[in-house]
């Protein structure tokens, strides 16, 4: 008994290992298999819409890749997996799966046609039972259907009299009503009328009167309003005023300004890892002013040895022009950001802004 257990346990370890090998194995890919990327920009026309642009970025040796494109204002982005993309993947999917409905519809097809071919005689025999049950109560219906013609005949006759004996009663019946409720109104004398018209003065002056108070009471509350609109607007002006103080010894504080130089340092690293290594092509620039064309020159002459080698800069002082076509390569691995990211984390500084952030939106 012990001695299976043993080997139980056994088992489940050689398991645990394999799955511990397994995600060791899946995380080291992760973080140190490098992204590489390429880019190219071509401008060979005046006008930057004539700007054509291109970039890759793949991993796991090509494996997975995202392409990227801009030609003719026009951007466009696909996700490659192994060399097709995601909508040649969902088509062969669903041409896997049509292959496997086809075939079981298939065996379907073949399993309902073998009782079918047994079912046949018995139904040739039962149709031919119908079709003699069928042609001898016909001939009785139509005896039948002869003799009640003329009864419903008779029978519509009868009734049409006494349908419009009907009628005429329920008209005789209304023309009687309407004239009993319609006796003659005697006409009214000159005083009724006078009388009729002063009796509703009293309530049309009443409402009249309290729409008039409703008015002044209205207007006298108009510059109190006024007033309270105005308090509003400057507690509202004060209450800036404290945000903006508060913002500006927010920023001006040192947890904030060290958090800020970690962040722009962790940043320049990332850029300084994940810089290009390569940078070839060339570039010709020009101005209306072969001054400014001089100072631009002379700008790029102060960082021409951190320019690369291979990358070439013409300057034209006759023309305005800028044409070029540069391409560059270069990789990162996911360990860089991994580690900026979890210095970044560390730092109380950059966690205590984040919270500060966060508390005034919320």
């Amino acid at each position: 008994m012990i001695h299976i257990l043993f080997m139980i346990l056994k088992a489940l370890g050689i398991l645990l290992l394999v799955l511990l090998f397994l995600v060791l194995l899946i995380v080291c890919t992760v973080l140190f298999l490098p992204f590489c990327y390429r880019a190219q920009v071509l401008k060979e026309e005046e006008g930057f819409a004539c700007v054509k642009a291109s970039g890759r970025v793949s991993w796991l040796f090509g494996a997975v890749a995202l392409t990227a494109s801009y030609e003719e204002q026009k951007p466009e982005a696909q996700i490659l997996l192994f060399g097709a993309s995601l909508e040649t993947w969902k088509r062969r999917l669903k041409k896997i799966r049509r292959g496997e409905a086809s075939v079981s519809r298939t065996e379907e097809n073949e399993t309902e046609n073998a009782p079918e071919a047994e079912k046949t005689a018995e139904q040739k025999a039962e149709a031919k039972k119908e079709q003699t049950s069928a042609e001898q109560p016909a001939e009785q219906k139509t005896d039948t259907v002869e003799k009640q013609m003329p009864q419903r005949d008779a029978e519509k006759t009868q009734k049409a009299p006494d349908q419009t004996e009907k009628q005429q009663k329920v008209t005789a019946q209304k023309e009687q009503q309407e004239q009993e409720q319609e006796p003659d109104a005697p006409k009214k004398s000159i005083l009724e009328r006078f009388f009729g018209r002063i009796e509703y003065l009293p309530e049309k002056l009443l409402n009249l009167v309290s729409r008039l108070l409703q008015t002044a009471f209205r207007l006298l509350e108009l510059p109190f309003r006024l007033l309270e609109k105005l308090e509003q607007k400057i507690q509202a002006g004060r209450r800036l005023k404290r945000k903006w103080e508060s913002v500006k010894k927010f920023f001006r504080s040192k947890m904030f300004r060290e958090a800020l130089l970690h962040a722009k340092k962790e940043v320049l690293y990332f850029l300084k890892k994940a810089a290009p290594k390569k940078v070839t092509g060339t570039v010709r620039f020009g101005f209306d002013d072969p001054a400014l064309t001089g100072e631009t020159l002379g700008i790029l002459g102060m960082i021409y040895g951190k320019l690369p080698k291979d990358l070439s800069v013409q300057p034209d002082f006759e023309q305005e022009i800028l044409r070029g076509d540069v391409r560059m390569k270069g990789s990162f691995q996911a360990v860089t950001a991994a580690g900026i990211a979890l210095r970044l984390f560390r730092d109380q500084n950059l966690r205590k802004t984040i919270r500060h952030f966060k508390h005034k939106e919320a």
